[in-house]
Parts: C-alpha cells; sequence; structure tokens
C-alpha cells in the first residue's frame, strides 16, 4: 500500500518489535548547546524591502514605459504564467519581483560544497493527468521516454537516491518516518487501520467520477460527502475513527506542518487527508511515491522556469501601486532597486501572482481590489538553515545510515535533509545538512519574534536540535546560513479549502485583472504554483485581443 508521498509505507513498517521502552521528551534540552560563532548569512525574503510599501505611498514615477502586461510576482505561479504567455507567442509583457534571484521560496544558495535550498525541495511523481506538468519535466530533461505503456521514465539522476528517509525515535534511527521502532502493539495497530483508511481515500471516486482527493485541489471531486471534511479539523477527525495513539498523532502532525505549516487542530480535515492521498503518480521506472530532487532543491527547477522566461524578469522591483486610468489601463508604480528610482508601467493587463497578503498592502483606486476580503488567509514562519559540514567527523547513531530526509520524533523542527545526498561522487569531504523550523507561534507574533532573533541565535537553536542525536555537531559546522520565511506557506485551517473567501479570492476583477498564486489554492506546493500560474496566463489570453 503506497499512500504517501515518501514511501508512507516501507518493507520493514511494523515489523520491527516495540521491546525497547525508552520514551525521550525531546523537546526538553537535556543540556545547553555549545556555543560557537559560526559564520554565515541570513538570507531568504527581503523583510526590509516588503515593509518598505508603507513608505511609499505617495512616491511619484520618474519613468514611464507603455507595456501589454504586467505579472507582479516571480515565484512558481508568475514564472509558470509567464512561461505559458511566452508559449502562446504573447510577449509584449514584463514580470516583476521584489528579490534580486525569482523563484519565491523555492530559491537555493550555494556554498564552496555545493548548493542548497532555501525552502521547498523536492517534487512527487506527478499523476498523467498532469499533462502541463508532464510537458514541462520532458521538456526540461527529467523524463528519458515514455515507454510503450506511455509512462514517463524518469532520468535516474534526479530521482531521489537511496536511502530516502529515516526517524530517530527512541534512541535509534529506524527506516522510514511512521513510528515504529519501540511503538506499542496497540498503537501499531492503530496506524494501520490509519493506513488502511487514507488507501481508501486515495482510491475514492465521487459521484462525479473524479478522484475523491486529486491535484491540483481543483480537479477533485466536488461530491459534498468529501468536501464536508473541510469542516473539521485533523485531529477531530482522528479521533471520530477512534485514533488517539500518540505516536500516530505527532505523525500525522509532522506531515500537516511539513506541507501546510499548520497543526493538527488548525489543518482542515480534507487538507490533512490530502497529504496522503491527494496524489496519483505514475512511471515506468519508479514507483508513485518516489520523489524528484536536487541539491538545491525545486531551485533547479525554477531555473529551468526562468530559463524560458529570461528577457522578461526585472528583479529588484517592488510594486507599490496598482491604480486604474478612465481608459481601463492600469499604471503600476514599483521601485527599481537597480537605480533606487521610482517608476511606473502603463499596462492593459495584470497578473498578480504575489502573495494575497501582499495585495492588501499595495495603494489602489480599484474598488473591487479594495473590497477583497482575504482576512483567512494565514500563513506559517519557517526558517531553514544550511549547515556546511566536515564529512570526516560525522559520527552516526545506531540504527539506519544517513539518509536524504531525517527527522527527529517529537522535535519541533521538521529535521534535516542532506542536500548533497543527490552527488554521484560518493566520498564528499564536505557534506550540506539543510535544516528546516517551524514556529509554535502563529501570524503576527511570529513574525515579530522571529525578526527580533539574530543569526546567532537560529544558529543556536539549530545546534540545539541537532545534539539530540549528534552530540559534538557545533565542532563539525563549517559555517551556517539562515533563511527566514515570514509568509512561508498558507495555512489550509479549517473551512478554508472549500469555503467561500477562497472561492471569492479566485475570481477575477474583470477580464484584465488576474490572480495566480499557491495560496489561492490553500495548499503551498509546486504543483498548485504551476497550474495556478497556467489558469491565469490561459484566461488572460482568451480576453487578449492581440492574442
Amino acid at each position: 500500500m503506497a499512500i504517501s508521498r515518501r514511501r508512507f509505507i516501507t518493507n520493514s513498517l511494523l515489523a520491527l518489535s516495540a521491546s525497547l521502552p525508552i520514551y525521550w521528551l525531546w523537546d526538553k534540552y537535556n543540556s545547553p548547546p555549545e556555543k560557537s560563532k559560526v559564520v554565515g548569512d541570513m538570507l531568504g525574503a527581503s523583510h526590509q524591502r516588503g515593509h518598505n510599501l508603507f513608505k511609499m505611498l505617495f512616491a511619484k514615477p520618474q519613468q514611464r514605459e507603455k507595456i501589454g502586461t504586467v505579472i507582479i510576482g516571480g515565484g512558481v505561479s508568475g514564472l509558470s504564467a509567464a512561461r505559458h504567455l511566452i508559449q502562446n507567442n504573447y510577449d509584449d509583457f514584463k514580470l516583476l519581483d521584489l528579490e534580486d534571484q525569482a523563484g519565491g521560496n523555492a530559491r537555493y544558495g550555494e556554498n564552496k560544497t555545493g548548493r542548497f535550498p532555501l525552502g521547498a525541495h523536492y517534487l512527487p511523481i506527478p499523476s498523467l493527468r498532469m499533462k502541463e506538468l508532464i510537458s514541462l519535466l520532458d521538456e526540461v530533461g527529467l523524463i528519458t521516454h515514455f515507454d510503450e505503456k506511455g509512462l514517463p521514465h524518469y532520468n535516474e539522476q534526479h530521482l531521489c537516491h537511496d536511502p530516502d528517509e529515516r526517524l530517530f525515535i527512541n534512541g535509534h534511527w529506524q527506516e522510514g518516518l511512521i513510528p515504529n521502532f519501540g511503538v506499542p502493539a496497540q498503537e501499531k495497530e492503530q496506524i494501520k487501520k490509519f493506513i488502511a483508511l487514507m488507501d481508501a481515500y486515495k482510491n475514492a471516486i465521487g459521484s462525479d467520477g473524479l478522484h475523491a482527493f486529486d491535484m491540483p485541489i481543483d480537479a477533485s471531486s466536488k461530491d459534498t460527502s468529501f468536501r464536508e471534511l473541510d469542516k473539521l479539523s485533523m485531529k477531530e477527525f482522528l479521533l471520530q475513527h477512534q485514533l488517539d495513539s500518540p505516536y500516530l498523532h505527532w505523525y500525522v502532525k509532522y506531515c500537516c506542518k511539513d506541507d501546510y505549516g499548520s497543526s493538527l487542530e488548525e489543518t482542515s480535515a480534507w487538507a490533512g487527508i490530502h497529504y496522503f492521498a491527494g496524489r496519483h503518480g505514475e512511471a515506468g521506472n519508479a514507483d508513485g511515491e518516489h520523489v524528484l530532487t536536487w541539491p538545491e532543491g525545486n531551485g533547479w527547477l525554477v531555473e529551468q522556469l526562468i530559463n524560458t522566461c529570461k528577457a522578461h524578469i526585472q528583479s529588484g522591483s517592488m510594486v507599490f501601486a496598482v491604480n486604474q486610468t478612465k481608459d481601463k489601463r492600469y499604471e503600476i508604480d514599483y521601485i527599481d532597486y537597480r537605480d533606487n528610482q521610482v517608476k511606473r508601467f502603463i499596462a492593459d493587463k495584470v497578473i498578480f501572482s504575489c502573495p494575497t497578503f501582499i495585495q492588501r498592502h499595495i495603494k489602489t483606486n480599484i474598488k473591487k481590489l479594495k473590497l477583497r476580503n482575504t482576512q483567512s488567509f494565514e500563513y506559517s514562519t519557517w526558517v531553514v538553515a544550511n549547515a556546511e559540514l566536515d564529512a570526516s567527523k560525522i559520527n552516526e547513531r545506531n540504527g539506519f545510515p544517513l539518509a536524504w530526509d531525517n527527522v527527529i520524533y517529537g522535535s519541533q523542527s521538521l529535521g534535516y535533509i542532506k542536500s548533497t545526498h543527490q552527488n554521484l561522487n560518493r566520498h564528499q569531504d564536505t557534506v550540506n545538512f539543510t535544516w528546516y523550523y517551524l514556529t509554535p507561534e502563529s501570524g503576527k507574533e511570529a513574525r515579530k519574534k522571529a525578526l527580533k532573533m539574530t543569526h546567532q541565535d537560529w544558529v543556536e537553536m539549530m545546534f540545539a536540535d541537532m545534539q539530540k542525536v549528534y552530540s559534538h555537531f557545533p565542532s563539525w559546522v563549517i559555517r551556517c546560513d539562515v533563511s527566514l520565511w515570514g509568509h512561508a506557506m498558507i495555512k489550509p485551517k479549517v473551512g478554508f479549502i472549500w469555503g467561500e473567501e477562497r472561492r471569492q479570492a479566485l475570481q477575477n476583477v474583470d477580464d484584465s485583472l488576474f490572480f495566480a498564486h499557491t495560496d489561492l489554492s490553500g495548499i503551498s506546493v509546486f504543483e498548485e504554483g504551476f497550474y495556478s500560474g497556467i489558469e491565469a496566463a490561459k484566461q488572460l489570453l482568451k480576453t487578449d485581443h492581440h492574442a
């Protein structure tokens, strides 16, 4: 039964004995971390630039330029929209992005050891129904060929190498992320029950003939028997099915944090189930639970998108006003950080592909834009730290060997990936470990607290977490770069996915202003951003008189 994205079931699942009753409170540090000053930079989102939105209300443009379309935001959705426009022979546009490098939270960093992700770091094998995504993967060489059954064969270099994942639990590394080692028998039975339930949802078909859970999510069944699950929290769903195992709850909580940045109590049951049941990947040389990954994570995919529209991208450009003129054109005012001048594009059409929360702070005279109710759009705050390590000093604890994805049971963090795992040279003098942390607070409180912390604060937090499995971890570190994402991803809270507010937010203001972003789906993953951008571009082309 393969029902999660990353080998939910392994051959050894539930096979190990529960003979070691060792229960550690991982979130209580038994000893303080070793303090040492580590070199590194603060990367991630340029919040200083973003906060300048509040200072730009009355700035006057020093330069004006007419253009057909402006895309605001250079994340996956904006890049996808740009690529689709070019593929359809529309090139009268500019993509403006706040950052110096497009890509949103799928960007990457680099040190002497190699590239590493600043955020998103893998793509699951897609369903054959996702034709546009399959086409992209074929176009950029990830697919080597299609067999006689029409199944794609993926380049082995980009499929995640073994071993792919492990969990540190009860003093032992085990294969796979489902708690197993030292788990009582009665709790293993609950885990089996949960697996069977998720497998049933994955294969369920609605009365409209569609999969109950699919990707992108708007391709899922409209059957109310499934959509009603959006009104429950994932925790309520588990308890309704008499699933109260602490080990199971930890695992499902980890999954909700991994993709959504939200807790069991916050996450819509529909979204929680979608994590396990929403993907239907197929391949000729891999099972549907395999993932594609790279040292730089999804930065590799972003780089391919950028290459298709590089001439149209204008980075370092922060839009602070979008106003409509009497002749129904748009005045897009922005500060160009390349020369620190305020400039204006006069465009016929606009695609908002920036996060929805940014739209609230952009000055506008467009009444329908002002009235968009997006207050329920809530975001998680993430920190991603990449430690460059002396590989010769790494000493592993007992159990399953070092894997691509390494998770610590009970930790507030999401563990770490070995970013150099895909390196074909198995002997490496230095390696990159990329650590993911979700703040326990949410909203403004979380962002304010995170912004007050220094590079050294985050380094010490990472060290404290890593010392749960590597007692001498600080002495291995050569440098550590930290990325802070104040609005990392949208939270699919109870009632959000199929609620009225998201439905209204998806509606275009008119036939010349469009919206595209992962947060409009409620699930912040590459596929949703990719398809959101394509949909906006399709709508633009449909209404464009010059297309």
